[in-house]
């Protein structure tokens, strides 16, 4: 789970919560240890942006504007896998029907 609240410049403050679950099998493919995974994620991510802007030759001018995402479930598959006793690979896809796609990726190094 993860909770953001940022300050973007509009009269309110946005926030974000993102929580997420994994299943997954723990194994070795051939010689290197693996992990395989699916599962869901939902994006709580809906705000307005609101404020008042200054257009010359009009004076101010008051704007409000509704975000979100059309469908907050996602579904995610992943995979990670250890190369090397000090480096760890890691891969995400996550994607829903109809407006979100997204793909994470990352290395680790232990020393």
């Amino acid at each position: 789970v993860n909770y953001t609240q940022t300050e973007l410049g509009f009269d309110n403050r946005f926030r974000a919560l993102i929580a997420s679950g994994r299943v997954g099998w723990n194994g070795t493919v051939g010689p290197l240890p693996m992990r395989l995974w699916v599962g869901g994620a939902f994006w709580d991510t809906k705000n307005t942006a609101s404020s008042t802007v200054d257009v010359p030759g009009v004076g101010a001018v008051r704007f409000e504007a509704d975000q979100r995402p059309t469908h907050p479930w996602n579904a995610v598959v992943g995979a990670s896998a250890v190369v090397h006793r000090h480096l760890d690979l890691f891969a995400e896809y996550g994607f829903n029907p109809g407006d979100v796609t997204f793909f994470a990726g990352g290395l680790t190094f232990r020393f």
